[in-house]
């Protein structure tokens, strides 16, 4: 037998997304035990992919044991599993071959690198972790002294997971001269944790002192420990030795705000918070490191000192330094959380805003703009709903905001806030090309799409379904599983050992990523709804119980107080917020799509939908018609078990129930992602419950005539009415729109907050124009498509 030619034949057949074919001539081929790297990696990708890591791993395992003096085919198992991002088969393959090999030290400190791996996984039991963290470090021990500081990392890591017998070890090897010597980072970082851990206060105020004084590391942790050190020892001489220690680093930025959190547990935090503005509430850094001790300051005296240091300027704003800018700066954002009620601070914000329009004169397009912030801080008032002076309409609350972002936009081209809310913004009242024309200029890329793509993603199928934007969110993926792999084999040939953790996690997290697991489902969405070919595009039933991972920022648009027990962010967010639960939901319903005509399968997948839904954290992550869509696939899948009159009229009643609710408006409601959603919804179910319908109805000879046909053939005019009928309402909708636009900009040009606000170089007409053309262009797409 050709192993490798038959290797071959299995991964093509992989690629077509026949799993069971490239399985079965893969494991004849396993079956062999073959030794060649090539045939050997092939497989090993192949069982990976479509069977799992244990299959995959038995593979070189087998390997190993028929050629165990071949140090290649060990090897090769070791790094197919390490690039592979197999923890636990990395783990046995080093063991393989330390014990092998041995005589190569390298090779014993790969076991101990990979054996605290396997203890440190997030999924490890604790069997494993006891297990794994032993044998890591009897390997360590096996290496002998450290001979690079990545060694020694190695070493301190693993005495780390040791739990609290290896804690006094750990610490003896930390603060060692020998170790110390290496003046590694790292180093320090753990030698402070452990000596926390150790509860030894006196050692953990000579190891903070000795990072900042002697290591010349002006570290803030450090001054906090030394803080707390000081505080719990309670002894005389230590408190003075630290308070001495404050006085002379005083002018730093982290000894004048270690010297707040020590007045925080021991004094008058209001006279340390004061010295420390002194210094450097000139600085932006300034409401970020104060905003921890808010609590303990009182706030009319706090504000009463603010308010003195901006009224020296603030008549003569245009002329203002950047320092003193600052200080204004940093004071409205203490002003927003420490009087709410301030019933002007959205017209005193816009008025300070046009002040400084002056100083944009000599600004470059890089360049920071205070003003911008100012405006961030009057829309995050109004989105809160926070008591204002200036009353806005509910209904024009959005477009308000809009255009205050937009004006601060036209002056600012980068300013990454405005450009995110002004996303966020468009795509709560269904604009995505306005949306995405302003993500544009956020210029994301590389790791950030994983983790902010999802601001102008989030449920795209369904706002405006289009490729482009799937296509380019789905780089960061295919580069992940390229190049992290080269990296991990990269940091163990180079002896990098404090990064091979963290790369094994980065790539972890982005093979993971519910972002991809996302993506994956919106592309099937969109090509059903393109009317796309999606043969390609198949769910591999491996993802279906992946753990998924979320690496999603959502604290960006959070802004500096949150309303009540929900952020601002979730309150204008695009529907639940999607996690893994929602990602399983619509893998099983592709998953039974797929095999909707192989009984076996089917059934599974059905029973486990079922079952997944019944689960109320399910429900908290899907939106009301995503849910009844995959009720409808349920009960599709019903009528391919048996049709009937009764499965077949269950599922009418399911879909008229729907489209009643989803497709239909009440009076004039106004257009927004909710609305472009629901619509969307329904046409995609239409799309998968008339041709599968059909397809059923030609294979069941109860489906072919009587009373089954007629009822197949009123589902599919109900559906066609129903589509018809959201048809006929975007035309009118869309027929509305010069109306629409008159008259909200009527209504926006008589609030004060707009005519207040300085809009010279805007075209509020054009703004109002471009949103609506944006609604449109869902709205058109809904007009054309057809089922």
């Amino acid at each position: 037998m050709n192993t490798f030619w038959f290797s071959m034949k299995a991964y093509i057949y992989s690629l077509q997304r026949k799993p069971e074919d490239a399985l079965e001539i893969a494991r004849q081929v396993a079956e062999t035990t073959p030794s060649g790297n090539d045939t050997l990696d092939l497989l090993y990708g192949i069982f990976l992919d479509l069977s799992g890591a244990a299959e995959a791993g038995l593979l070189y395992e087998r390997a190993a044991k028929k050629y165990p003096k071949s140090e290649r085919v060990v090897t090769s198992w070791f790094w197919a599993t390490s690039t592979g991002l197999d923890v636990r088969g990395q783990q046995k393959a080093a063991m393989a071959l330390q014990k092998s090999f041995g005589s190569k030290r390298e090779y014993t400190l790969w076991c101990a690198a990979s054996c605290y791996l396997a203890a440190t996984q997030d999924d490890a039991t604790d069997m494993e972790k006891m297990l794994f963290g032993g044998l890591a470090k009897r390997m360590i021990a096996v290496a002998g002294e450290a001979v690079t500081a990545e060694e020694a990392i190695l070493k301190a890591r693993i005495l780390k997971t040791a739990g609290v017998t290896a804690q006094e070890e750990l610490l003896t090897f930390l603060i060692d001269e020998e170790t110390e010597k290496w003046n590694n980072l790292e180093l320090a970082v753990l030698r402070l944790e452990v000596a926390i851990l150790s509860e030894k206060w006196d050692v953990v105020f000579s190891v903070a002192k000795k990072t900042i004084f002697t290591e010349l590391r002006d570290d803030y942790e450090s001054w906090k420990q030394m803080a707390i050190a000081a505080h719990k020892l309670q002894h005389a001489a230590v408190t003075t030795e630290y308070e001495t220690l404050l006085a002379e680093k005083s002018s730093t930025r982290n000894g004048a705000l270690a010297a707040v959190y020590y007045a925080s547990i021991s004094g008058d935090v209001l006279e340390a918070a004061k010295a420390y503005f002194e210094k450097y509430g000139r600085k932006q850094c300034a409401f970020e490191d104060l905003k921890p001790f808010i609590g303990s300051l009182d706030s009319d005296k706090w504000l009463e000192f603010l308010e003195s240091k901006t009224s020296q300027f603030s008549g003569t704003l245009g002329n203002a330094t950047y320092d003193q800018l600052n200080v204004l700066v940093n004071t409205r954002k203490f002003v927003y959380i420490m009087q709410p009620t301030a019933v002007s601070y959205v017209l005193d914000n816009i008025n300070l805003y046009n002040a400084l329009l002056s100083t944009l004169v000599n600004k470059v397009d890089t360049e920071y703009f205070y003003g911008d912030d100012l405006l961030l801080l009057a829309v995050q008032w109004i989105l809160e709903s926070r008591p204002s002076s200036s009353k806005i309409a509910e209904k024009d609350i959005i477009m308000t905001l809009i255009v205050i972002l937009e004006t601060a936009a036209s002056r600012d081209k980068h300013q990454f806030y405005v450009r995110l809310w002004l996303v966020r913004l468009y795509l709560y009242i269904g604009c995505f090309k306005e949306a995405q024309i302003n993500y544009t200029h956020l210029s994301i890329k590389n790791i950030q799409i994983d983790m902010l793509s999802h601001h102008l993603m989030t449920r795209v199928s369904t706002l405006l379904p289009v490729f482009k934007t799937l296509i380019a969110t789905r780089e960061i993926y295919d580069m992940n599983a390229v190049q992290t792999p080269k990296y991990v084999k990269a940091a163990y040939q180079a002896g990098s050992f404090s990064q091979i953790h963290g790369i094994t996690e980065f790539g972890k997290r982005l093979t993971n990523s519910i972002g991809k697991g996302i993506l994956c489902i919106e592309a099937k969405r969109v090509g059903r709804l393109t009317s796309l070919k999606t043969d390609g595009l198949g769910i591999n039933p491996q993802m279906i119980d992946i753990k998924w991972i979320d690496n999603r920022d959502y604290q960006l648009l959070q802004g500096v107080l949150k309303l009540g027990d929900k952020s601002v962010e979730e309150k204008y967010s695009i529907g639940p917020r999607q996690g893994g639960k929602w990602v399983k939901a619509f893998m099983l319903k592709e998953s039974i799509l797929e095999a909707l005509s192989d009984r076996e399968k089917r059934a599974a997948f059905v029973e486990r939908l079922k079952t997944h839904l019944e689960d109320k954290e399910v429900l908290l992550e899907v939106t009301e018609a995503e849910k009844w869509s995959c009720e409808v696939i349920l009960g599709l899948a019903e009528v391919a078990v048996n049709m009937t009159q009764a499965t077949v009229t269950s599922l009418q009643i399911l879909l008229s129930k729907g489209i009643a609710e989803f497709g239909n408006s009440v009076g004039e409601a106004a257009i927004d992602w909710l609305w472009i959603h629901n619509r969307f919804i329904i046409f995609e179910t239409a799309k998968i419950v008339i041709p599968s319908l059909d397809s059923l109805a030609s294979t069941s000879g109860s489906g072919r005539g009587g009373k089954v046909a007629a009822l197949i053939s009123g589902i599919k005019k109900s559906l066609i009415a129903g589509t018809d009928s959201i048809k006929d309402e975007a035309r009118s909708r869309k027929d509305l729109r010069s109306k629409w636009v008159k008259e909200t900009v009527a209504r926006l040009n008589s609030y004060e907050v707009i005519e207040q606000l300085n809009t010279s170089t805007i075209d509020l007409e054009s703004i109002v124009e471009r949103t609506g053309k944006s609604q449109d262009d869902s709205l058109t797409m809904l007009r054309m498509m057809k089922v």
